[in-house]
């Protein structure tokens, strides 16, 4: 039920993000948040590959 919520919240801001640009009219307002969410995105999934990794040398 979380993913499908989250995926719904994603959805919205992308949404918010399109309207936001349209409503301004400056594609530099989309670049900057296309590199921050694609920034997170790179920081999220190296964070949950150290953690998998931390994990594994604990066990093994």
């Amino acid at each position: 039920m979380q993913s499908v919520n989250r995926g719904f919240m994603w959805a919205f801001g992308c949404m918010l993000a399109v309207v936001a640009v349209l409503l301004v009219g400056m594609w530099q307002v989309a670049l900057v948040v296309l590199a921050g969410a694609a920034g997170y995105a790179a920081y999220r999934i190296n964070l949950a590959e150290r953690w998998r990794e931390l994990m594994r040398r604990r066990r093994g």
